[in-house]
């Protein structure tokens, strides 16, 4: 139990692993899958259980609306990661919502801090639309569950539609949700979040598939 305590404390990966022999916990490890259990009978079974955050939320742009979509965020099943590359910014400063936060040189080395994964969630909010491009374009060949970019409609399909007469395929390209969030009219930080973080359960729960 205190293992299990320590890990959760300090995010370390751990397999929980239960059977006839007994209770055993696994460091280090990190299975496919969140869940799986194999057996025949009470004397004869597996179960395994990764523990901690079983999913990971990556928010590049440390803004008033990566401040509200940490807070809301935090409230569910999601280890956050926030990156910047404005260390003296002030909604950088009050987020004590994400667990981790970055301070990049600058969005060119992106792509080193985002891990693949059908758990990995990626919001793009960073100050403007050329530095949006940069990470757009260190990040297309890597495989998220949910990759999206907060813009306006004219602004994203420009940029999108750019990046495909250079050639980058639309088939990646396709899997962008820009602009980001469900249509609710959104204006505040507040609602954004609120429109973001609808747009990540409905894909976590396999509502709608990019």
């Amino acid at each position: 139990v205190k293992h299990l305590i320590r890990c959760l404390r300090q995010h370390t990966p751990a397999v929980l692993q239960i059977s006839p022999a007994g209770i055993r916990l696994l460091k280090n490890q990190k299975n496919e899958v969140d869940y799986q259990f194999a057996g025949q009978n009470e004397s004869d079974f597996l179960f395994e259980e990764n523990i901690g955050f079983k999913n990971q939320l990556c928010i590049i742009g440390g803004g008033h609306c990566a401040l509200a979509l940490s807070e809301l965020m935090a409230k569910m099943d999601f280890y956050i990661r926030l990156f910047d590359d404005r260390p003296d910014l002030d909604t950088l400063k009050k987020n004590r919502f994400a667990h981790e936060k970055s301070v990049l040189e600058n969005y060119e080395d992106i792509a080193v801090f985002m891990p693949p994964g059908n758990n990995v969630y990626v919001v793009v909010m960073t100050l403007g639309y050329r530095s949006d491009e940069v990470v757009i374009r260190r990040l297309l060949d890597k495989n998220f569950k949910y990759f999206g970019v907060l813009g306006s409609a004219a602004k994203m399909k420009t940029l999108l539609d750019n990046l495909q007469k250079e050639g980058f395929p639309a088939q990646k390209l396709t899997r962008i949700s820009a602009p980001i969030g469900i249509p609710i009219n959104s204006r505040t930080p507040e609602e954004i979040a609120v429109s973001i973080a609808a747009e990540i359960i409905k894909v976590k729960n396999g509502v709608l598939v990019f």
